[in-house]
């Protein structure tokens, strides 16, 4: 009973800039704990700092939108609003907790913090990026893991990395992995796109990339690998072709050898239909503090040949075909193993349930908050 009454009429603070910029990993990863949290205790207050289109992301009862928009029409405006906009808007006052899925933003020191530290990509490779950019994020990321209460990591290989590039201590870091919603274990569901690709490349072996551009996606290499292949092997691509065009000459060439498929960016239900309809997925990135499309593709079934770094070998288990990310050679043999493998039952492992997640998630809340 006392614990009942501890808990009553809590104020929490979310961070939405990044619900707002982007619905990708961040968002898929990190909103649904946070629903959960306020599903497990509706007398609880959200209030979300950020720009209004982020707040109403978040589906929760008792949600206080504190609306704190990005600087307009700048290239740079994620970074201006860490950095501006939030520090001279953002008002703790009340709040018993902060919650920041990422970790970039100019967070007052006293003020009660849990932040999100997914890796350590610019601590690992600096040399993808720029020199200012490597300074601003490895100085935050280290002044707000210091003031936090909790560090939220998705991987053990993150925690190690937090670890050894943050002077971390191991108690301050809670692992929580990503996972994957029920939509994933459904039977797919036609679509006219994907009846359209398989009629197109008819007995073409389909090859699915659905990372990025970031340099340490590696995916140079992978068209490099995939051209050496021979006419028999097809790249499917998401998001946006051209952006992918412009950056990788070797996707050029696959695309003038009618060996590049572009399906654009796909709602979720088609996603889960494009893993079932390929033959393999390719995943050669140099670092992932986590890596969905590991588990995405054992959640339908597809193989994947995927490196055998950072995270990926612990989400993976003995269900890809690993290889090292830098030799072409075993990237092509891989490759071709998996996409001459059999496709089986999907499965998601019970470490990376949604629910297992979720729970931890608000355990964690619950004991800073208590």
């Amino acid at each position: 009973m006392v614990l009942y009454f501890a808990l009553m009429d809590k104020r929490i603070g979310i961070d939405t800039k990044n619900y707002a910029l982007y619905q990708g990993g961040i968002f898929n990863s990190t909103a649904p704990w946070v629903e959960a949290l306020f599903a497990a205790h509706p007398d609880w207050e959200c209030h979300g700092f950020g720009p209004n289109r982020g707040n109403l992301r978040l589906k929760v009862p008792k949600l206080v939108c504190r609306d704190i928009e990005l600087p307009l029409n700048h290239p740079y405006a994620g970074y201006l609003y860490n950095l501006t906009s939030f520090p001279r808007h953002f008002s703790p006052k009340g709040l018993d907790l902060f919650y920041s899925p990422y970790y970039d933003l100019l967070l007052p020191k006293k003020l009660p913090t849990v932040i999100t530290i997914h890796d350590c990509l610019y601590f690992r490779f600096p040399q993808f990026y720029k020199a200012p950019l490597v300074a601003y994020y490895q100085w935050i990321a280290k002044r707000n893991a210091r003031w936090a209460q909790k560090v939220v990591t998705v991987s053990q290989a993150s925690k190690n990395d937090l670890i050894r590039f943050l002077d971390l201590p191991e108690e301050k870091i809670e692992v929580i992995p990503n996972s994957l919603g029920p939509i994933w274990s459904e039977a797919p569901r036609p679509h006219t796109l994907l009846e359209e690709l398989r009629r197109t490349y008819g007995s073409q072996r389909l090859l699915l990339y659905p990372g990025g551009l970031e340099a340490r996606k590696n995916l140079a290499l992978l068209a490099e690998v995939v051209l050496g292949l021979g006419p028999e092997y097809v790249l499917v691509l998401t998001g946006n072709l051209d952006s992918y065009l412009k950056a990788v000459p070797g996707l050029a060439r696959l695309k003038e050898l009618g060996r590049l498929a572009g399906v654009g960016f796909l709602e979720l239900p088609v996603l889960v239909g494009l893993y079932g309809t390929v033959d393999a997925v390719v995943y050669p990135s140099l670092l992932e503090g986590f890596g969905f499309p590991v588990l995405e593709a054992q959640a339908v079934g597809v193989p994947i040949a995927c490196s055998n770094t950072s995270s990926l070998p612990e989400i993976g288990g003995d269900y890809p075909v690993y290889f090292d990310p830098t030799s072409p050679e075993q990237m092509a043999q891989a490759i071709v193993q998996a996409a001459q493998s059999p496709k089986v039952q999907g499965n998601i492992p019970v470490a990376f349930e949604a629910a297992k997640a979720q729970a931890q998630f608000v355990g964690l809340v619950e004991t800073l908050v208590g």
